[in-house]
């Protein structure tokens, strides 16, 4: 069985050599379910500049919101997000899909997590089935499910490089921008915080079930990174190495858990792959925040489907 394994896991790593050069045209994307039954995809090996330039984030917006206007599209909106540097990846896999109520009620089942959360949200009438996202979840409540599945959180520098590639693509789909490609604030969202009016409606007011967009799929085949809920990973919250800030506006932030993606309540004007933030406290929660699971390579088990 051992030896088995070894060619087996060979077998999965030779063949990520075989396409990881191919990232520039298409990637053949590699998933298997793990043992609760929960699908990943394989994200292969390599470098990639994370962060962005503050000019095109800034011109990005404004293609985004269709304004020439500061308010919408400030750089200090985007000034954690700079600048650009290399990062090297190592292979891993992620889930195909944001945790779900369904999963966090299997773990309560197996006597591995708390139900006080879910039975908050439950006892308020919040909507909590199965197929949905979960949220309002604390770092480690997330870290805990994760633990579970013999996973862990993604660190901010694996997700960022699930969500957009080498290619340094600003949606999981590409450069162009399609509001109604994700869950994210529209002209039917009841949390409008900066008074924007975008001109569509993806058909929900809160969450859906994830993977109800066919469009926002990363390259590597991870649904929802963009919007739906953003996510806890597991990297505590630094600014970018030759970043400077002369003000208290980012420091609250320094050492607490960062999350990343866009969620159904975030406007338009903010929503890329390279977005990111701390949380104001260690154990923060809200009910638009969720997470999705990683695991190494090595971890690999023996049945693998493509």
């Amino acid at each position: 069985m051992k030896k088995m394994s070894i060619i087996i896991i060979l077998m999965i790593s030779m063949l990520g050599i075989l396409l990881i050069h191919a990232q520039d045209e298409a990637w053949t994307v590699v998933s298997f379910e793990d043992e609760q039954g929960i699908p990943m995809v394989f994200v292969p090996e390599g470098t990639f500049s994370m962060g962005i330039n503050l000019d095109d984030e800034v011109r990005a917006c404004q293609e985004r919101v269709q304004t020439d206007e500061t308010d919408d599209c400030s750089s200090t909106f985007f000034l954690q997000d700079t600048p650009t540097h290399d990062v090297q990846i190592d292979d891993f896999w992620i889930d195909k899909f944001e945790v779900t109520f369904a999963q966090y009620r299997a773990c309560v089942a197996d006597g591995i997590c708390a139900s006080d959360t879910l039975d908050s949200l439950e006892a308020q009438a919040f909507d909590t089935s199965d197929t949905l996202p979960v949220f309002a979840v604390t770092f480690e409540d997330a870290e805990e499910i994760c633990t579970w599945r013999m996973a862990r959180l993604p660190s901010e520098a694996e997700w960022e490089y699930a969500a957009r590639g080498s290619m340094d693509y600003i949606y999981p789909w590409g450069n162009d921008f399609v509001g109604a490609n994700t869950n994210i604030c529209d002209e039917s969202c009841e949390f409008n915080r900066l008074d924007l009016t975008p001109p569509w409606d993806d058909g929900f007011t809160y969450t859906a079930p994830v993977g109800s967009f066919e469009e926002d799929i990363s390259w590597v085949g991870a649904y929802d990174m963009l919007g739906n809920v953003a996510e806890w990973t597991n990297s505590l919250f630094e600014v970018y190495e030759g970043f400077e800030f002369d003000d208290d506006y980012l420091e609250q932030y320094l050492g607490n858990p960062v999350f990343r993606g866009a969620s159904y309540i975030t406007p338009h004007s903010l929503v890329t792959t390279t977005y990111r933030f701390g949380s104001a406290t260690s154990d923060y929660s809200d009910l638009w925040l969720g997470f999705r699971c990683a695991r190494d390579a090595s971890t690999m088990p023996l049945q693998t489907t493509r």
